[in-house]
């Protein structure tokens, strides 16, 4: 994957079998979050990209810490839309702290070309930048902490297995819906099955669920 340009980016595929792209506006995403923090002098400044993601920093006077992370087409509406109600689920149902996310857009036609969201930057180092210099204790401190963490996570419980969302129209409400993972969303030839159907869509129902036991 690589940039294009100051004002475009692009998220690239080769292999032997097939080569795409998917273009999206970087103007129009510093335009989005223009919008949100109502700063002009606001830039994005890249951090990383992976497989699915190019996730950029705000770097703007007086604003507040935010990332942009902006999604491949690689599932649509669903993946975005799911991440951002588990962040919102585990951050009203335990005390882990998760970050909050103040603006997205999932729409196949917003002005950006790519769904996205602005969430709160989570300060830190990462472990694995520092784990060889740090003492026993401090080792023994970071992995109780993220044992309580699983913990807490491991106490949410479902009676069916899916991908969480937001309820429609309900503010505080969520659901469990179709998967989001490979197996269940793309075909054997790799295609997206449903891209445009519903969460209702019966289509959807029987290849990615929700769904009430293992079998």
């Amino acid at each position: 994957m690589s940039e294009k340009s100051e004002i475009l980016s692009t998220f690239s595929y080769d292999s032997d079998e097939d080569a795409s792209s998917h273009t999206f506006s970087l103007a129009r995403l510093e335009e989005a979050v223009r919008n949100l923090i109502g700063l002009q002098d606001c830039k994005l400044l890249k951090l990383a990209e992976g497989g699915y993601h190019k996730v950029y920093d705000v770097s703007a006077n007086n604003a507040p810490s935010l990332v942009v992370r902006v999604a491949a087409p690689a599932f649509p509406k669903d993946k975005v839309e799911s991440e951002i109600a588990t962040l919102q689920f585990i951050a009203s149902h335990t005390k882990i702290h998760t970050p909050h996310v103040y603006a997205w857009n999932t729409a196949d036609d917003n002005p950006v070309g790519s769904e996205y969201m602005i969430l709160e930057k989570v300060t830190g180092t990462p472990a694995s930048d520092v784990w060889d210099t740090l003492s026993f204790g401090k080792k023994e401190i970071v992995v109780n902490e993220v044992a309580e963490h699983i913990i807490q996570l491991f106490h949410l419980r479902f009676e069916t297995a899916g991908s969480l969302y937001r309820t429609a129209g309900l503010k505080e409400d969520f659901t469990v819906g179709p998967i989001v993972s490979v197996p269940f969303y793309r075909a054997l030839d790799g295609f997206v099955r449903f891209p445009h159907s519903p969460i209702s869509d019966p289509g959807i129902m029987k290849f990615r669920g929700p769904f009430s036991d293992t079998s």
